[in-house]
């Protein structure tokens, strides 16, 4: 149905969406299914509303004297795809790791798939402030989680238990989710070069190799090593 969705209401639709996936309250499952939402419809916006190139190139001027025009039907369109992957963001870091692998991974499909649809600076800005800034919250919450702060872990400290080594704690659950987060950004980074250039993607390799440099020193040696 998204074809008939205006674009004025799409906005509405994803943060509701978005606010389904993070409820708990009825379970992984239902969460899971709002996060295949939300790349439904960054699908469905590079399906029916994302114009071909010649279409803008045609586009008429704006008249002389007139006021400053409304934003573009482009300009729309990006601020949609940067709403859709903010709230893919906010879920890369869900206490849940079913969820936030699932938002991880969903994040990098979208990029992958509709990344060249939306254009150069775009593309760049979901990178450099969405899936790069992914990683740093994820370290963060893979930090808490190992100094027994972050969500999961209070059950597992009043419980007493000797943890066998192979045991998924919160803190390997959560260097997973890193591991997912670091091949998905090179990926997507990969792809951009192809699009934008050597001048455009050098600065943010360097930004990636800072952070991927940050995250092997966080990580268990365990998963660093691999």
């Amino acid at each position: 149905f998204m074809e008939y969705v205006p674009l004025g209401s799409v906005p509405s639709l994803t943060t509701s969406i978005g606010a389904f996936a993070r409820f708990t309250g009825l379970g992984v499952n239902s969460s899971l299914t709002a996060v295949g939402f939300l790349w439904n419809v960054a699908d469905a916006l590079a399906r029916y509303h994302c114009n071909p190139p010649a279409t803008t190139a045609s586009a008429a001027p704006p008249e002389a004297g007139a006021g400053a025009s409304p934003p573009t039907l482009g300009a729309q369109v990006e601020e949609l795809w940067v709403q859709i992957f903010m709230h893919l963001r906010a879920l890369a870091v869900d206490a849940r790791p079913e969820v936030r692998n699932c938002a991880v991974k969903s994040l990098t499909s979208a990029l992958l798939s509709h990344g060249r649809k939306v254009g150069t600076a775009c593309y760049r800005r979901c990178l450099q402030d969405i899936l790069i800034e992914v990683l740093a919250e994820i370290q963060e919450a893979a930090q808490r989680a190992r100094n027994g702060e972050g969500p999961g872990v209070e059950r597992t400290r009043s419980e007493s238990l000797i943890v066998h080594h192979s045991r998924d704690t919160p803190e390997k659950q959560w260097d997973e989710t890193m591991v997912l987060g670091v091949e998905g950004v090179r990926r997507v980074l990969g792809n951009f070069a192809e699009e934008a250039g050597v001048r455009a993607f050098a600065p943010l390799a360097y930004m990636l190799l800072l952070q991927v440099q940050a995250t092997l020193r966080s990580l268990t040696a365990e998963v660093s090593g691999s």
